[in-house]
């Protein structure tokens, strides 16, 4: 490497938009693997909080106050979504991604009308401001992107071995509880075994 120090910050910078990427598209990504719904519209969620957020910290200059309130807010508008129209549709994939294209096309365009089309931004907190000093060969970087991606790395899903394997070791305490219990030897003297016999 010519210059390790801009190879060094172009890949934390390519890192820390990999995890804002990342932390918006779980939210996608839980609400289908747990709910089997094909929430098109997750990133208009993204927009209120934000929008929510902003109008917050404008009016208290509280940033705490401001990022609960965006939470809060999209939270509300998830929990809105699923009760009055995609609990209807369960299964319906086709009909989830038409419905919820639609709704996110008619958020954004209530949100714009209401917030205009100026860019709004909101400061961060005065301990997220300014850059880390002291790291190796790049000297300094932002405390903001660093947060952003110490945040994506602490949202990652454990690894598929361990979850398996905890998995597993879940399946056998249930099967050990189930086998001493009077009903599990009830049933398990009652079940067949592999060869069709008790």
């Amino acid at each position: 490497v010519d210059n390790p120090r801009l190879y060094l910050v172009t890949m934390l910078n390519s890192l820390t938009l990999a995890s804002l990427y990342f932390i918006v598209a779980s939210g996608f990504t839980l609400v289908f693997g747990l709910m089997r719904n094909v929430n098109l519209a997750h990133g208009s969620l993204y927009l209120l909080g934000g929008y929510i957020a902003y109008a917050v910290a404008s009016a208290t200059g509280w940033w705490i106050l401001a990022a609960a309130a965006g939470f809060l807010a999209a939270a509300l508008g998830g929990v809105l979504m699923q009760v009055l129209i995609l609990r209807h549709m369960q299964g319906q994939e086709l009909r989830q991604t038409m419905v919820t294209i639609g709704l996110s096309i008619v958020i954004a365009d209530i949100l714009l009308w209401i917030f205009t089309g100026q860019v709004h931004q909101m400061e961060a907190p005065e301990w997220l401001q300014g850059p880390i000093r002291g790291i190796p060969l790049i000297n300094a970087y932002s405390a903001y992107r660093l947060s952003l991606l110490g945040f994506g790395i602490a949202s990652m899903p454990p690894s598929p071995t361990r979850a398996t394997s905890r998995r597993s070791a879940g399946r056998s305490r249930t099967r050990s509880r189930s086998t001493h219990s009077r009903r599990g030897i009830g049933s398990t003297s009652t079940h067949p075994g592999p060869t069709g016999g008790p």
